[in-house]
């Protein structure tokens, strides 16, 4: 049985995406069925070949990989993650994004909290890189005066499909957030505080979506200048391949 799904919506993310899938193909610990969803739009240059993963997802137990092509327009984030959502098999639902390399316990730690009886998980530390600066940030959600959000974001599936059609363009991972409390106003919120964020990075300059070179060259909260190197933080044939592009 499915027990976890994991949503990767993709935007021309061809030259990044492969990291977020070398990331799921090396998660430890992975005692429970998953399942892969990848949503994009297919006029573009499509992502990574996915069959090319297949033998190593399932290698870590993933037993369902969908993926939704969108043939004629450019779809909202927020929209994306509603159609992953109706197209979920798992309990639980977690935000994948593809210039992301998932830290290799975040699948076991994620669950281990939903079955807690957490109806929304996240993450507050990470790591941010910048591909052309070869530069690092640290995000520390204790900075950031309280904010809904914070890294690693994953939800019960019954709330991700409860949300609306229309998402704004901006300010997505909010309303993500804001839109499940309105479903369950006492949303309760579990926060992983293992130290294995660091295994992990969140790149910037690939990323059609969010624009973060002003944090890199000016960090304010919640980012802030940190000696994690970038080294520290993903494989050396994972940096090598990053280094490259």
């Amino acid at each position: 049985m499915i027990e976890l799904t994991v949503a990767l919506p993709a935007y021309k993310s061809k030259k990044i995406s492969w990291l977020a899938m070398e990331s799921l193909c090396r998660q430890k610990d992975v005692s429970f069925d998953w399942q892969l969803i990848v949503c994009e739009e297919t006029i573009f240059e499509e992502m990574t070949d996915i069959k090319a993963y297949k033998k190593r997802l399932e290698s870590v137990n993933c037993k369902d990989i969908t993926y939704l092509p969108i043939s004629n327009y450019k779809m909202s984030l927020g929209d994306k993650w509603k159609l992953m959502a109706d197209n979920a098999k798992g309990e639980y639902f977690i935000l994948q994004s593809s210039d992301c390399y998932s830290q290799p316990y975040r699948l076991k730690e994620t669950y281990d909290l939903f079955k807690q009886g957490y109806d929304w998980v996240q993450s507050k530390k990470g790591i941010f890189y910048d591909l052309k600066m070869k530069k690092e940030i640290l995000y520390d959600w204790s900075l950031s005066n309280g904010h809904p959000c914070a890294l690693n974001m994953a939800v019960k599936t019954e709330l991700a499909k409860g949300l609306k059609n229309n998402a704004p363009i901006r300010g997505i991972d909010t309303w993500f957030k804001k839109s499940c409390i309105k479903i369950k106003p006492n949303l309760k919120t579990g926060w992983n505080d293992s130290e294995s964020w660091i295994y992990g990075v969140d790149t910037n300059g690939a990323n059609q979506i969010s624009k973060r070179e002003g944090y890199f060259n000016n960090p304010t909260p919640p980012y802030t200048s940190t000696e994690i190197k970038i080294n520290q933080c993903v494989p050396s044939d994972i940096l090598t391949r990053l280094n490259e592009l």
